[in-house]
C-alpha cells in the first residue's frame, strides 16, 4: 500500500467516524426535545380546559375564580367536591369527617379470578352479612332405626299367594319395529334442507360478541382496581366529602358528591359517610346541605348500594320530622338514578343549578320504555321547575347568598319554637 492510499483511508475512517458522531448526537436531541415537549403538553393540558358546550379554551385560574362558569356561552362545568366546599364553606372554618372510610370488593366483582376456584374455596365473601338459624334441639330418645325393614308377617296374605308371570324371553327389544338405519344420511334428512326445519349453521348472536370499539380489558376491570385508580386520580377515598363548618358564621352539615369519582355513585361508603353526617347533625341541631352530582347507585356493590337510599332516608326522617331541622337538596348536573330518587328530592328546600341534567332513568331508556319520543330538554332544569319539581334556580355565584337567607330566618324561628 502506498503511502497516499494510507492517507485516503484514515480520511475515509475519520469522516465515517465524524458522521457516526453527528447522528449520535442528533438522536439524544430528538430524544432530549422530544421528552421536553410531552413534559410541556402535561403542564399545558394541567392549565387549560375546554368548554364542553363552545369548545373554547378556558385557563384553570381564571375558570376558577368564575366558579367554573365559561366566559364565552355561560356554561356550567362540572366542579369538583374541593371547589364546591370552597364556594359554600368560610375560610378556616371546615373541620372533615371520616375521611379514612374507603370501599372493600366484596361481591368480588370482576375479581378475574377462576370461577372454579371460588367453588373450591370454603370462605364466603357474604359470611358477616348473613344469619344462620341455629339447628334443632336433638331428640332426646332418638329412634335407632328410624325406618325399620318390612317381614313377610307385615305384608298382606293375598299379596304373597299371587301368582306372578315369569318372563320368558329376557331380551325382548323395546322397540317392535327397530330402524334398520338408526343413523340416517344427512344428504336426505329433512332437517338439514333449507327450505325445512331450523337453520343449520345459524348466524351467531351479535350479544354474544364484544363490540369491537370497546376495550375489553377496560370493561372487566376488578372493582377494587377501579376504585385505586380513582383514588389516585381524584385524591379522595370515596364519592362524597362530608364535614362540618360555617356558611357566613351559621353552622351547618355539608356532604359534597364528586362525580369524578367513578361517577358519582353511591355505594355502601357513601351512603354511611352521608348517613353519619345526618345523624351527627341530627345531634348537634345542625341543618344539612347536601350537594348532589352523581350517576345514581352503584352497581359493583349489588344490593349493598341499594340500601343506601333507605338507610339515608330513614335518618332524614328522624331529622326532619322528629327533630324538626332543616335538609337543603342542591342538585346539580348531573344527578340521576338512585340519588335523585332518594335523598336528591327529600329536601325541605330543593335548589337546582341553571341548565342542569336531572333524571331518574335516561331519555333512551324512556323512548324504549314508552315507544315514543320525548323532548330535547326534557330533563332539563327550566323544564322541570316549571312542572314544580324544584322550588329554586340559583346560579353559582349567588348560591352562598341565596343559601345564609333561609338559615338565618330558620335559625330565628327554631330559637323562637325553643
Amino acid at each position: 500500500m502506498s503511502i497516499n492510499e494510507w492517507f485516503e483511508d484514515k480520511r475515509r475512517i475519520n469522516s465515517l467516524l465524524k458522521d457516526s458522531v453527528k447522528e449520535d448526537s442528533k438522536d439524544v436531541n430528538e430524544a432530549e426535545n422530544k421528552k421536553n415537549s410531552s413534559i410541556n403538553y402535561e403542564k399545558i393540558k394541567n392549565l387549560w380546559v375546554q368548554c364542553d358546550n363552545c369548545e373554547t379554551l378556558l385557563y384553570l385560574s381564571f375558570l376558577r375564580e368564575k366558579d367554573s362558569v365559561c366566559q364565552d356561552c355561560g356554561y356550567y362545568l362540572k366542579m369538583n367536591s374541593s371547589d364546591r366546599i370552597e364556594l359554600l364553606i368560610d375560610h378556616g372554618t371546615r373541620c372533615p369527617m371520616d375521611e379514612n372510610m374507603y370501599a372493600i370488593d366484596v361481591l368480588q366483582f370482576y375479581s378475574g379470578e377462576d370461577e372454579d376456584s371460588h367453588s373450591d374455596s370454603n370462605t364466603d365473601p357474604h359470611h358477616p352479612y348473613l344469619y344462620t338459624a341455629p339447628d334443632p334441639d336433638p331428640d332426646p330418645h332418638p329412634d335407632p332405626d328410624p325406618h325399620p325393614a318390612l317381614g313377610e308377617s307385615d305384608l298382606d296374605e293375598d299379596f304373597l299367594n299371587y301368582d306372578f308371570a315369569t318372563d320368558t324371553d329376557p331380551d325382548i327389544d323395546s322397540d317392535p319395529h327397530p330402524d334398520p338405519h338408526p343413523h340416517p344420511d344427512p344428504d336426505h334428512d329433512p332437517y338439514l334442507d333449507p327450505d325445512h326445519g331450523p337453520d343449520p349453521h345459524p348466524d351467531p348472536d351479535p350479544d354474544q360478541h364484544p363490540d369491537p370499539d370497546t376495550d375489553p380489558e377496560e370493561e372487566e376491570e376488578p372493582y377494587k382496581d377501579h376504585i385505586i385508580s380513582c383514588q389516585i386520580e381524584t385524591g379522595l377515598t370515596d364519592a362524597v366529602q362530608t364535614g362540618i363548618g360555617k356558611l357566613k358564621g351559621i353552622p351547618i352539615a355539608l356532604g359534597v358528591m364528586d362525580f369524578k369519582f367513578m361517577g358519582g355513585s353511591m355505594g355502601s361508603v357513601v351512603g354511611e359517610k352521608i348517613t353519619r353526617l345526618i345523624e351527627r347533625a341530627t345531634e348537634e341541631s345542625l341543618p344539612v346541605i347536601m350537594v348532589c352530582a352523581s350517576g345514581g347507585a352503584r352497581m359493583q356493590e349489588g344490593s349493598f348500594s341499594l340500601m343506601q337510599m333507605a338507610k339515608i332516608a330513614s335518618a332524614l326522617y328522624i331529622h326532619q320530622k322528629d327533630k324538626k331541622l332543616l335538609y337543603v337538596s342542591i342538585l346539580t348536573s348531573p344527578t340521576t338514578g338512585g340519588v335523585t330518587a332518594s335523598f336528591g328530592m327529600l329536601g325541605d328546600l330543593i335548589i337546582a343549578e341553571p341548565k342542569a341534567y336531572i333524571a331518574f332513568a335516561g331519555k333512551r331508556v324512556i323512548e324504549q320504555t314508552l315507544g315514543q319520543k320525548v323532548i330535547e330538554d326534557f330533563q332539563v332544569t327550566e323544564n322541570l321547575f316549571d312542572h314544580g319539581l324544584f322550588d329554586l334556580i340559583v346560579p353559582r355565584n349567588l348560591l352562598k347568598g341565596v343559601l345564609s337567607e333561609p338559615f338565618r330566618l330558620y335559625g330565628l324561628s327554631h330559637s323562637m319554637n325553643k
